[in-house]
């Protein structure tokens, strides 16, 4: 039975073992065999696809900072209004109650719609401090147009992070995710480039011999590091 890549390999450990075997190829001269030229090809071409989604992946991933930032700042508002609404002072009262009445459009749960909805909504919020009477109201409430202005901040660094990530999500829609794109250079490798090497390695082990010990080599050393990081988590489970 050939030597294969432990499926429970993860993304990075196998693409790990992808660019290890890439580099490996690039040290032997096996350029006349067509067929696995072709095949290593396919692994080289789906590798940089994972490498491109897991980029892509990343800056997903960081929207959600940016996102805990703008909704701590609206939190804020809402809840030093709230605070408001209870000072001794009737004039803060009053002026509280007008910011309150226009917060109330959107409600706190703002901070718990979608990405594309909250900015909808914190954008038309931001207009509506820019009404006569809440600009007048707010501007009454000690310190409130540093939150207002915090809020404008945090909103356009949020908003720009994530136009871009739409404009690159538009440009590659039709990118698999990476975990998927990993699946399938485990399986290119399992499948057709160990199996095709052990075979090889018999008929001719003059010329496939010493690349195929170390590909061996490398795909045995990331089984040992999966069955490792498996049993560290299955023990920390018990």
């Amino acid at each position: 039975m050939p030597f294969v890549i432990n499926y429970r390999s993860n993304v990075e450990e196998i693409s790990a073992v992808a660019n290890q075997i890439l580099e490996v190829f690039e040290k032997f001269d096996l350029s006349i065999d067509g067929y696995l030229n072709e095949v290593l090809g396919i692994i080289r071409e789906n590798t940089d696809k994972m490498f491109e989604s897991l980029n892509e992946e990343v800056v997903k991933s960081s929207l959600s900072p940016l996102d805990a930032i703008r909704d701590k700042s609206a939190r804020v508002i809402f809840l030093e209004t709230k605070a408001k609404l209870l000072w001794p002072d009737d004039n803060i009262v009053e002026a509280a109650q007008v910011v309150m009445d226009m917060l109330n459009k959107y409600g706190m749960e703002v901070i718990n719609l979608s990405y594309s909805d909250e900015s909808r909504c914190i954008d038309e919020m931001l207009t509506d401090f820019e009404d006569e009477k809440v600009k007048d109201a707010y501007g009454k409430l000690h310190g409130f147009s540093t939150l207002i202005e915090q809020l404008k901040k945090d909103q356009k660094v949020f908003n720009t992070a994530f136009e871009e990530y739409n404009a690159r999500k538009n440009e590659k829609k039709n990118l698999l995710s990476a975990s998927k794109i990993a699946a399938l250079i485990r399986e290119q490798i399992n499948k057709e480039l160990t199996t095709y090497l052990e075979v090889m390695n018999k008929i001719k082990p003059d010329i496939y011999n010493k690349c195929f010990e170390s590909i061996k080599s490398i795909i045995l050393e990331n089984n040992k590091i999966v069955k490792i990081r498996v049993k560290s988590i299955n023990e920390s489970k018990l």
